[in-house]
């Protein structure tokens, strides 16, 4: 764990602070320009919900634009109408076909990501600290992204002037703590008498 000065707050591992959002994000991926947020923990699997629906979009309309174009090439008399659709078909279908390979070079590396189990962010550092861990299994990994409920956070502040609910807050907490570690320690203590 380490300490966030900007947040005032304690972060778990693979947080991160993000200075375009100025937050600190659990399991920090990239701070994203199409979506104007940063994309982690919370949000990693509609992130990935926007990317394949543009995607998929991309393949729709280009096979759609062809589609036009073809017919617009069959036709013998053509109104004014079909043929601008005729001279437009062509450059949508290059601008889909471009957006469509970039969009989906970017699925596919998330893919790749899911399948090691890292963030854009600790990809980018492992390729330059030479530390490759892996996080799980492809399927253990598709499944923690979109199966399982989001957590909450667990990022909290540290309060510089904690109010009643905050107090009480931190006290469940702690008494929540110690019951898990009384759990814990109950079967070693058993051994060893």
């Amino acid at each position: 764990m380490h300490y966030c000065p900007t947040c005032n707050l304690i972060r778990p591992s693979r947080t991160k602070h993000c200075r375009r959002s100025d937050a600190c994000v659990q399991a920090f991926d990239h701070f994203c320009p199409w979506t104007g947020s940063a994309v982690g923990l919370r949000n990693y699997r509609y992130f990935l919900y926007f990317t394949w629906t543009v995607f998929i979009s991309c393949v729709v309309v280009n096979v759609c634009s062809i589609k036009v174009f073809m017919e617009g090439l069959r036709e013998e008399e053509m109104s004014s109408s079909l043929l601008r659709l005729e001279i437009m078909a062509p450059l949508i279908a290059v601008w889909t076909t471009f957006v469509g390979l970039l969009v989906g070079a970017l699925c596919g590396f998330h893919v790749f990501l899911i399948y090691k189990g890292q963030t854009t962010n600790e990809w980018l550092r492992s390729e330059r600290t030479g530390a490759n861990e892996k996080w799980g299994s492809f399927a253990a990994n598709l499944a923690r992204i979109f199966c399982y409920k989001i957590e909450p956070t667990k990022l909290f502040p540290m309060h510089e002037n904690p109010g009643l609910e905050d107090e009480e807050r931190d006290v469940m907490m702690a008494e929540e703590a110690v019951d898990v570690l009384q759990t814990e320690l109950k079967p070693l203590s058993e051994e060893v008498v």
